[in-house]
């Protein structure tokens, strides 16, 4: 997440976008019932729509686990950032939200659990499914944990992750796995709902909204405090790789034209293999490390 110098019009367009792409989140948790596959697919729409400029977060747990993972010294600059990403989704849920109700009434998708269910119960599979989700995003999010360095393959196997979550907590939680959907779908359904003979929805709201947040919290201190430290600086790994070819390249070549050609071309590979990381993601998506 890279926070710095944006402006007011930054900060503006990327809430926009931010909004928009959680809006298309709710739609499609409504309007397909919950399906896995129609809404993994409403995330890559709103992904493409908006990924390049937001990192499509369209999560708040998202937001906070990329806060928490990256460098220490840049979460105050980012800290305005991330409150317009978290705003800006409340406010797309709740846009997407309303425009399900307007057109589906009473029957739009609520979170639910099988009865006698204890909240406990729906806090414990939330938090560990959202755990594994967010560990699995911010993989993807960084080259210096990624097994793969293409945005596409990225994108799909967090899709892939999503769709797994689902499939496996779904039948007993619903699925959320985000505290923007608790707090846009549970109160809303129990206000649509008021005095049928439907569960208390309300009772199990805290469940959707701790249950992921504090899986996210977790999982950006696994990555940061337990995950990074082991694994090799990326620019480090690639200017080691690049040192040897290099050295090898130019090692039967004399004289001190041999070393500036080497110096140079190893910045210049540097600086390419640096422009093409920068394209893999937008200002939310998370700096390279």
């Amino acid at each position: 997440m890279d926070g710095a110098g944006k402006s007011g019009k930054d900060l503006l367009v990327i809430g926009l976008l931010e909004a928009i792409g959680t809006a298309i989140l709710l739609a499609a948790v409504n309007f397909s019932k919950g399906n896995p596959l129609v809404v993994v697919t409403g995330i890559l729409t709103g992904a493409i729509l908006s990924g390049r400029l937001t990192g499509a977060h369209f999560n708040p747990g998202v937001t906070i686990a990329v806060l928490i993972s990256d460098d220490v010294k840049k979460i105050k600059a980012n800290l305005k950032l991330a409150s317009v990403l978290i705003v800006s989704q409340l406010v797309g849920g709740y846009v997407g939200q309303a425009y399900s109700y307007m057109e589906l009434g009473s029957s739009i998708a609520a979170l639910s659990s099988p009865p006698n269910f204890s909240p406990l119960k729906v806090f414990l599979i939330e938090l560990l499914f959202t755990f594994i989700l967010m560990v699995s995003i911010l993989h993807n999010i960084y080259p210096r944990l990624s097994i793969q360095s293409d945005t596409v393959l990225a994108v799909v196997s967090v899709i892939l992750c999503v769709y797994f979550c689902i499939r496996c907590a779904g039948p007993m939680t619903g699925a959320c796995f985000n505290p923007c959907v608790a707090l846009v779908n549970v109160p809303f359904v129990a206000l649509v709902r008021m005095g049928s003979e439907q569960p208390n929805f309300l009772e199990y709201l805290p469940s959707y909204v701790f249950g992921p947040l504090i899986g996210a919290i977790l999982a950006g201190i696994f990555c940061k405090f337990f995950i990074m430290p082991h694994v090799p600086h990326y620019y480090d790994t690639m200017l080691s790789t690049f040192r040897e070819d290099l050295a090898q390249r130019y090692s039967n070549v004399d004289g001190n034209n041999s070393l500036s050609v080497y110096e140079n071309s190893q910045e210049k590979a540097l600086e390419k293999e640096k422009e093409r990381l920068l394209l893999r993601g937008g200002s939310g998506v998370g700096d390279k490390q």
